[in-house]
Protein backbone atom coordinates (compact mmCIF):
# COMPACT_ATOMS: atom_id res chain seq x y z
CA UNK A 1 0.00 0.00 0.00
CA UNK A 2 0.99 3.21 -0.59
CA UNK A 3 2.13 6.08 2.20
CA UNK A 4 1.41 9.66 2.31
CA UNK A 5 4.73 10.09 0.67
CA UNK A 6 4.43 7.74 -2.29
CA UNK A 7 0.57 9.35 -3.20
CA UNK A 8 2.46 12.68 -2.87
CA UNK A 9 4.88 11.21 -5.31
CA UNK A 10 2.45 10.21 -7.89
CA UNK A 11 0.89 13.09 -7.29
CA UNK A 12 3.56 15.21 -8.12
CA UNK A 13 4.88 13.11 -11.24
CA UNK A 14 1.44 13.66 -12.95
CA UNK A 15 1.51 17.09 -12.43
CA UNK A 16 4.72 17.41 -14.15
CA UNK A 17 3.33 15.48 -16.94
CA UNK A 18 0.49 17.25 -17.56
CA UNK A 19 2.49 20.17 -17.39
CA UNK A 20 4.94 18.99 -19.70
CA UNK A 21 2.35 17.48 -22.31
CA UNK A 22 0.58 21.33 -22.14
CA UNK A 23 4.29 23.38 -22.83
CA UNK A 24 4.65 20.87 -25.62
CA UNK A 25 1.04 21.04 -27.26
CA UNK A 26 0.30 23.94 -30.50
CA UNK A 27 0.04 27.06 -29.38
CA UNK A 28 -3.13 28.20 -29.77
CA UNK A 29 -2.76 31.89 -29.13
CA UNK A 30 -0.85 32.07 -32.42
CA UNK A 31 -2.81 31.07 -35.67
CA UNK A 32 -2.11 32.22 -39.58
CA UNK A 33 -5.27 34.16 -41.23
CA UNK A 34 -5.96 35.29 -44.38
CA UNK A 35 -5.93 39.29 -45.11
CA UNK A 36 -9.34 39.59 -46.51
CA UNK A 37 -10.73 38.35 -42.75
CA UNK A 38 -8.88 40.72 -40.36
CA UNK A 39 -8.95 44.03 -43.43
CA UNK A 40 -13.21 43.47 -43.56
CA UNK A 41 -13.27 42.89 -39.68
CA UNK A 42 -11.71 46.41 -39.17
CA UNK A 43 -13.47 48.17 -42.03
CA UNK A 44 -16.79 47.79 -41.42
CA UNK A 45 -17.13 50.25 -38.43
CA UNK A 46 -14.11 52.07 -39.79
CA UNK A 47 -14.64 56.11 -40.05
CA UNK A 48 -11.41 58.63 -40.43
CA UNK A 49 -10.53 60.31 -37.81
CA UNK A 50 -7.66 63.20 -37.07
CA UNK A 51 -6.02 64.88 -33.91
CA UNK A 52 -5.26 67.89 -36.32
CA UNK A 53 -8.57 68.35 -37.70
CA UNK A 54 -11.49 68.51 -35.98
CA UNK A 55 -13.69 68.46 -38.18
CA UNK A 56 -12.96 65.27 -40.16
CA UNK A 57 -13.23 63.27 -36.71
CA UNK A 58 -16.62 64.96 -36.37
CA UNK A 59 -18.03 64.16 -39.34
CA UNK A 60 -16.22 60.52 -39.04
CA UNK A 61 -18.39 60.37 -35.78
CA UNK A 62 -21.15 61.09 -37.35
CA UNK A 63 -20.72 58.49 -40.36
CA UNK A 64 -20.59 56.08 -37.94
CA UNK A 65 -23.45 56.65 -35.87
CA UNK A 66 -25.69 56.87 -38.36
CA UNK A 67 -24.06 53.76 -39.59
CA UNK A 68 -25.04 52.02 -36.54
CA UNK A 69 -28.94 53.00 -37.35
CA UNK A 70 -28.70 51.73 -41.14
CA UNK A 71 -29.37 55.41 -42.14
CA UNK A 72 -29.46 55.83 -45.77
CA UNK A 73 -26.54 57.79 -46.75
CA UNK A 74 -24.17 56.36 -44.40
CA UNK A 75 -25.22 52.77 -45.84
CA UNK A 76 -24.28 54.03 -49.10
CA UNK A 77 -21.09 55.26 -48.21
CA UNK A 78 -20.00 51.95 -46.88
CA UNK A 79 -21.91 49.89 -49.85
CA UNK A 80 -19.40 52.06 -52.40
CA UNK A 81 -16.55 51.33 -50.04
CA UNK A 82 -14.12 47.77 -50.78
CA UNK A 83 -14.76 45.92 -47.20
CA UNK A 84 -13.97 42.92 -48.56
CA UNK A 85 -10.95 42.41 -50.86
CA UNK A 86 -11.28 39.62 -53.45
CA UNK A 87 -9.27 38.06 -56.05
CA UNK A 88 -6.13 39.17 -54.94
CA UNK A 89 -4.56 35.55 -55.26
CA UNK A 90 -5.22 35.75 -58.83
CA UNK A 91 -3.50 39.46 -59.12
CA UNK A 92 -6.42 42.03 -58.74
CA UNK A 93 -4.95 44.46 -57.65
CA UNK A 94 -7.23 47.33 -58.26
CA UNK A 95 -10.82 47.46 -56.65
CA UNK A 96 -12.53 50.02 -57.41
CA UNK A 97 -15.49 49.41 -55.22
CA UNK A 98 -18.10 52.18 -56.40
CA UNK A 99 -16.94 55.82 -57.48
CA UNK A 100 -20.47 57.03 -58.98
CA UNK A 101 -22.03 56.08 -55.60
CA UNK A 102 -20.27 57.38 -53.31
CA UNK A 103 -20.06 61.19 -54.92
CA UNK A 104 -23.74 61.08 -55.83
CA UNK A 105 -24.63 60.42 -52.00
CA UNK A 106 -26.40 63.34 -50.87
CA UNK A 107 -25.58 63.84 -47.33
CA UNK A 108 -28.49 65.49 -45.62
CA UNK A 109 -26.08 67.46 -43.04
CA UNK A 110 -24.65 70.95 -43.08
CA UNK A 111 -21.03 70.53 -44.98
CA UNK A 112 -21.05 67.18 -45.20
CA UNK A 113 -19.90 66.14 -48.23
CA UNK A 114 -18.74 62.76 -49.64
CA UNK A 115 -14.82 61.84 -51.52
CA UNK A 116 -13.72 58.99 -53.12
CA UNK A 117 -10.46 57.77 -52.19
CA UNK A 118 -7.75 54.64 -53.70
CA UNK A 119 -5.40 54.29 -50.91
CA UNK A 120 -2.88 51.42 -51.30
CA UNK A 121 -1.87 48.76 -48.81
CA UNK A 122 1.21 46.68 -48.61
CA UNK A 123 1.28 43.44 -46.48
CA UNK A 124 3.61 40.63 -45.97
CA UNK A 125 3.94 38.38 -42.67
CA UNK A 126 6.32 39.08 -40.07
CA UNK A 127 6.83 35.24 -38.01
CA UNK A 128 9.00 32.56 -39.00
CA UNK A 129 6.90 30.17 -36.93
CA UNK A 130 3.75 31.15 -37.96
CA UNK A 131 4.23 31.32 -42.02
CA UNK A 132 7.56 29.24 -42.69
CA UNK A 133 6.87 28.73 -46.03
CA UNK A 134 7.06 32.70 -46.86
CA UNK A 135 10.38 32.83 -46.23
CA UNK A 136 11.09 29.19 -48.45
CA UNK A 137 13.29 30.30 -51.33
CA UNK A 138 12.84 26.34 -52.36
CA UNK A 139 9.12 26.74 -53.08
CA UNK A 140 8.83 27.00 -57.07
CA UNK A 141 7.86 29.97 -58.83
CA UNK A 142 6.12 28.43 -61.35
CA UNK A 143 3.05 26.55 -62.40
CA UNK A 144 1.31 23.89 -61.45
CA UNK A 145 1.97 25.30 -57.88
CA UNK A 146 1.88 22.65 -54.97
CA UNK A 147 -2.13 23.19 -53.69
CA UNK A 148 -1.42 21.48 -50.24
CA UNK A 149 1.17 23.93 -49.24
CA UNK A 150 -0.31 27.44 -47.39
CA UNK A 151 -1.43 30.38 -49.43
CA UNK A 152 2.09 32.24 -48.29
CA UNK A 153 3.87 29.88 -50.08
CA UNK A 154 1.95 31.06 -53.28
CA UNK A 155 2.33 35.18 -52.23
CA UNK A 156 6.08 35.09 -51.57
CA UNK A 157 8.34 37.29 -52.66
CA UNK A 158 9.92 36.09 -56.38
CA UNK A 159 11.18 36.77 -59.95
CA UNK A 160 9.03 39.65 -60.99
CA UNK A 161 9.77 38.46 -64.93
CA UNK A 162 7.85 35.31 -63.80
CA UNK A 163 4.78 37.15 -62.20
CA UNK A 164 4.08 40.32 -60.06
CA UNK A 165 4.09 40.46 -56.47
CA UNK A 166 0.56 39.80 -55.17
CA UNK A 167 1.49 41.39 -51.76
CA UNK A 168 -0.06 45.24 -52.52
CA UNK A 169 -3.19 46.14 -53.54
CA UNK A 170 -5.70 49.35 -53.65
CA UNK A 171 -8.99 49.89 -52.68
CA UNK A 172 -11.99 52.21 -52.98
CA UNK A 173 -13.10 53.98 -50.16
CA UNK A 174 -16.29 56.51 -49.29
CA UNK A 175 -15.18 58.82 -46.41
CA UNK A 176 -16.09 63.13 -46.02
CA UNK A 177 -14.60 65.35 -47.81
CA UNK A 178 -13.39 67.37 -45.24
CA UNK A 179 -10.82 64.47 -44.03
CA UNK A 180 -7.63 65.14 -46.14
CA UNK A 181 -5.50 62.19 -47.74
CA UNK A 182 -2.84 62.26 -44.35
CA UNK A 183 -5.78 62.28 -42.22
CA UNK A 184 -7.09 59.28 -44.06
CA UNK A 185 -4.03 57.50 -44.24
CA UNK A 186 -2.98 58.01 -40.81
CA UNK A 187 -6.15 56.90 -39.52
CA UNK A 188 -6.43 53.79 -41.75
CA UNK A 189 -2.46 52.86 -40.71
CA UNK A 190 -3.56 52.95 -36.97
CA UNK A 191 -6.27 50.62 -37.39
CA UNK A 192 -5.17 48.17 -39.78
CA UNK A 193 -1.48 48.27 -39.12
CA UNK A 194 -2.43 47.29 -35.19
CA UNK A 195 -5.32 44.71 -36.28
CA UNK A 196 -2.67 42.84 -38.32
CA UNK A 197 0.47 43.07 -35.87
CA UNK A 198 -1.83 40.70 -33.64
CA UNK A 199 -1.63 38.06 -36.19
CA UNK A 200 2.12 38.66 -36.92
CA UNK A 201 1.62 40.78 -40.41
CA UNK A 202 2.89 44.10 -41.26
CA UNK A 203 0.45 46.28 -42.84
CA UNK A 204 1.16 49.59 -44.39
CA UNK A 205 -0.97 51.95 -46.07
CA UNK A 206 -0.13 55.04 -48.47
CA UNK A 207 -2.54 57.87 -49.72
CA UNK A 208 -1.79 60.74 -51.29
CA UNK A 209 -4.38 63.72 -52.06
CA UNK A 210 -3.80 62.78 -56.03
CA UNK A 211 -5.97 59.56 -55.10
CA UNK A 212 -8.71 61.09 -53.68
CA UNK A 213 -11.57 62.84 -55.57
CA UNK A 214 -14.69 64.70 -54.89
CA UNK A 215 -18.47 65.89 -56.66
CA UNK A 216 -17.28 69.18 -56.98
CA UNK A 217 -13.55 68.27 -58.90
CA UNK A 218 -15.83 66.18 -60.81
CA UNK A 219 -17.65 69.16 -62.16
CA UNK A 220 -14.34 71.08 -62.45
CA UNK A 221 -12.38 68.46 -64.68
CA UNK A 222 -15.44 66.97 -66.62
CA UNK A 223 -14.35 64.06 -66.51
CA UNK A 224 -15.66 60.49 -65.37
CA UNK A 225 -14.35 59.38 -62.09
CA UNK A 226 -12.85 56.22 -62.67
CA UNK A 227 -11.23 57.71 -66.03
CA UNK A 228 -9.38 60.18 -63.27
CA UNK A 229 -7.96 57.15 -61.56
CA UNK A 230 -6.94 55.40 -64.15
CA UNK A 231 -5.41 58.31 -66.02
Amino acid sequence: MFTSAGYSLVALIGCTLVLMCQSQGPDTSLNTVWISKVFSDNMWGYAPSSTRNKECTRQGDLYRTHLRNSTLWAVQMLDASVITPSGLIDGDNTQFGHADQCIQTRVPIRNFRTQFCLPTATFSPQSHQLYPEFYDNQTRDWPPYDMDKTVWSFLRPRDKSIRLSRLKFSWGLCVPEVCTANDIQTSLDTTLAEAFREHNISFRVELTSVMCYSGKEMEERHMPLIGKLWV
